[in-house]
């Protein structure tokens, strides 16, 4: 199997007493459709805002192609 474009591994996010993403665990491969569903204020927002680098998570990996989105 390839290697994911893009990798969560156990990332957390907080907003004061807010836990927006508890532990979040995500592969997405090269051509694959992803949709991210769910309620207002369940974190689809926070997730996306993570994989174009505008928010940093508290704990937890983001990887692209296998490095570090922190590098980048």
């Amino acid at each position: 199997m390839n290697q994911p474009l893009i990798q969560f591994e156990n990332v957390y996010k907080r907003f004061g007493a807010n836990q927006v993403l508890n532990g979040a665990n995500l592969n997405i491969f090269q051509g694959e459709i992803t949709t991210i569903i769910g309620k207002s204020g369940m974190g689809k927002s926070v997730l996306l805002k993570h994989i174009i680098g505008l928010l940093k998570p508290d704990s937890g990996k983001i990887l692209f192609q296998g490095r570090p989105l922190s590098a980048m």
